[in-house]
């Protein structure tokens, strides 16, 4: 009877362990409905209503706005470490973004779950007291 508690247990943390990583290397949807600008100490600059996704698929990111402003890159790193999926934990991201135009940008995005508030931030690499923050409505497997 021991064993077969303990190998119960071992597939339930092997289950476990494989839904905390698949978080991080499936495709994912983030949903949000404010915008806030943020300076280099995180003090909100203003705030604006509009929705907005960011679709993280493979090394791709894809970041719409309901005004027709899409940003896009390609993921360069990835570091992911969620205790509970979807809730509690961190991914920070390296990318440069585009908006359709020759412009490229040099961000870290970082997406972190406290308290499961779910929360994405992107800081402009070449420029730090230019951060975006977004705070999820949705974040799930797409």
């Amino acid at each position: 009877m021991k064993h077969f508690v303990i190998i119960c247990l071992s597939f339930v943390a092997a289950a476990y362990c494989h839904t905390v990583s698949a978080q991080c290397n499936s495709p994912l949807l983030f949903t949000a409905s404010k915008t806030s600008y943020l300076d280099s100490t995180n003090k909100e600059i203003r705030t604006v209503d509009e929705p907005s996704s960011i679709v993280i698929d493979g090394n791709g990111i894809t970041i719409s706005w309901a005004d027709d402003k899409v940003m896009t890159g390609k993921i360069t790193t990835m570091e992911c470490k969620w205790s509970l999926p979807f809730k509690e934990g961190k991914s920070v991201m390296r990318s440069s973004l585009s908006n359709g135009s020759n412009e490229e940008r040099a961000v870290t995005m970082r997406l972190e779950g406290k308290g499961g508030i779910v929360t994405f931030l992107i800081t402009i690499d070449e420029d730090p007291n230019k951060r975006i923050r977004l705070v999820a409505d949705k974040f799930q497997m797409k």
